[in-house]
């Protein structure tokens, strides 16, 4: 990739920060090494920032800058933790957390929150930071603890208990005639008053801990004692989890979700391109997907009004709506699901189904030239406004350190849709796949691409010219997010 030199001299700007501290405003000292580090910082309206340069140095820890990515990783002896310019995502080792508040480059260095930054590091790295505000000291010190975070994550046939640790621990475990589920943590060292402040809800009653000598002890009441469960364990990160499995009967996922909701009522449904976009047309009958999608996207929204949900539409008429700004819509909303709804189209006339997509890389040529063409999209939008030219690479990065928080959720919500197709339209069910749809891009809810029907295929755009196929149609979508609804919604257990 050749560089302009204006971009060449942003990127020594850049690296002169990372290695150049800028005045200091918090005194910082590793305990471990027994140095003393100046840490220039900013405010952000009441927030403030640290210079991740000067961070790095306070943690021992090096500091790589990738222009190409415009990321910043600081290496330990045991993680990774990469920042992304602008990003509010940081990736530690392969895993992407949400720090809130993005990290914003100044004065030739990057800098990050640095409460919601130091909370992350104290979850992850072996050493704990401690901050003073009054005595504007930041302090890295051994830590008292090898037991750093318990998290619990509700999954559709139970529950995942996981135990972040400083390092690898030897367990045993006991469950008694009560429900207690007794797990020893050999060597182990916890915070007993904190464990108590842990609510695992709804499939642990209750859970204490005990320190002893040689070893901690942690003990988790089950609500079910005849529940099932396994305890594994991993090095990188080091952790050890426990899933608790409850029901059996529910199959056909992709897997365990970490995402669930006491509610999910606020739906956006997006009818594809609209306004100078026409979208496919077809060969035999001159049909315009736009036309179709958005008749078939209002019927999904009356059907599920009547279910009493909330649905918002994209568009509700003949109108160009950029890729990027539909999303953003589904956004500000806050919804808990974007749909968008297409006709599919190939330049050969024989393929023939329905399919639906979730954002993550093509597996293959025929996804990779389904999302080109839909992608195709934004060369109806205004010079500067979000296209190709604007698409850079840190955008596709972004795009899937976001996504993959809700990739399994999309996964299961594309499966649910296909299931209710089988049952109710009149085409080949050509199964989920996935690719970079751009129209999906930094969606922070689960979402889906729905391809009914190939428009291209003369018997298949004979059908979405029917008012009864079309209506099928709409109602095998609502169906399928109406059950993952049912599936995900906790209130509804």
């Amino acid at each position: 990739m050749r560089l302009i030199p204006s971009y060449s001299l942003l990127i020594s700007i850049i690296l002169l920060g990372l290695v150049s501290p800028t005045n200091a405003e918090i005194q910082g000292r590793n305990i471990f090494t027994r140095t003393d580090v100046d840490l220039s910082t900013k405010m952000v309206g009441e927030i403030v920032y640290v210079s991740l340069a000067d961070f790095h140095r306070l943690i021992d820890a090096e500091l790589k800058w990738n222009p190409i990515e415009a990321a910043a990783t600081i290496t330990t002896d045991e993680r990774s933790i990469k920042v992304v310019m602008r990003s509010s995502y940081v990736v530690v080792d392969k895993e992407a957390y949400n720090i809130i508040y993005r990290a914003i480059f100044e004065d030739g260095s990057l800098y990050v929150p640095l409460i919601t930054f130091m909370e992350l590091c104290n979850k992850t790295l072996s050493g704990e930071l401690l901050y003073f505000p009054e005595r504007n000291m930041l302090d890295f010190v051994p830590r008292i603890y090898n037991v750093l975070d318990i998290k619990g994550d509700e999954k559709l046939n139970g529950y995942l208990v996981t135990l972040f640790l400083t390092k690898p621990l030897e367990y045993e475990y006991h469950l008694t005639d009560e429900g207690w589920l007794n797990l020893t943590l050999l060597d182990g060292e916890i915070n007993t008053e904190k464990v108590s402040e842990y609510d695992l809800a709804p499939f642990v009653r209750s859970i204490k801990a005990y320190q002893f000598e040689n070893s901690a002890q942690i003990s988790f009441r089950l609500r079910n004692r005849k529940a099932n469960f396994v305890i594994t364990d991993q090095d990188s990160p080091p952790r050890i989890t426990i899933s608790i499995n409850t029901d059996t009967d529910i199959v056909g996922l992709s897997g365990v979700p970490t995402w669930r909701k006491n509610n999910i009522e606020l739906i956006v449904i997006d009818p594809g391109h609209g306004g100078q976009d026409p979208g496919a047309v077809g060969r035999k009958y001159g049909t315009k997907e736009k036309e179709i999608v958005l008749d078939i996207s209002k019927r999904v929204r009356d059907y599920l009004k009547k279910k009493g949900l909330d649905v918002r539409m994209t568009r509700e008429n003949d109108t160009f709506i950029p890729l990027g700004e539909r999303t953003q819509f589904a956004n500000r909303l806050g919804a808990d699901l974007f749909v968008s709804i297409h006709a599919n189209a190939s330049e050969r006339v024989e393929p023939r189904g329905c399919e639906t997509f979730f954002l993550a890389r093509a597996k293959n040529d025929e996804a990779r030239a389904v999302a080109a063409l839909e992608n195709s999209a934004i060369r109806f939008e205004e010079e500067g406004a979000g296209g190709y030219d604007n698409l850079s690479d840190l955008d596709f990065i972004l795009m899937d350190i976001v996504q993959n928080e809700y990739l399994k959720e999309s996964s299961d919500l594309a499966e649910l849709i296909q299931v209710e197709f089988s049952r109710h339209i009149r085409v080949p069910n050509r199964g989920i796949d996935q690719a970079g749809f751009y129209v999906l891009n930094r969606a922070y809810m689960p979402a889906v691409l729905v391809e009914t029907a190939f428009i291209s295929n003369a018997d298949e755009e004979r059908l979405l010219r029917n008012r009864s196929f079309r209506q099928d149609v709409a109602e095998a979508i609502a169906k399928g997010i109406l059950e993952f609804k049912r599936r995900y919604q906790l209130s509804e257990r």
